[in-house]
């Protein structure tokens, strides 16, 4: 089972969506923990459906949707650069 609760430090701000640059940082962060905490194992789409059930009825749907597919695209890209370079935190 997976810990995506570093993720919660980010989420849980009400502006999270926004990429406004506090949040942006605080992403960052978020998924630096979520690496140290899981390693490599969380795939992009259950980085994606955490996002949905955690924010469920706090956006329109079809902006959470969007908005958590972006996110879960970056999470891969950082994701992908961390396994080809061999990165450790």
């Amino acid at each position: 089972m997976h810990n995506f609760k570093p993720l919660d430090r980010w989420l849980n701000v009400n502006t999270w969506h926004t990429y406004h640059q506090g949040d942006e940082m605080r992403f960052h962060r978020a998924i630096v923990q979520l690496f140290i905490e899981n390693g490599n194992s969380i795939e992009l789409e259950a980085f994606r459906d955490y996002i949905i059930e955690s924010k469920k009825g706090t956006l329109t749907e079809e902006l959470l949707q969007r908005r958590a597919e972006e996110f879960a695209i970056k999470y891969d890209a950082i994701r992908s650069f961390k396994m080809d370079t061999d990165l450790t935190f």
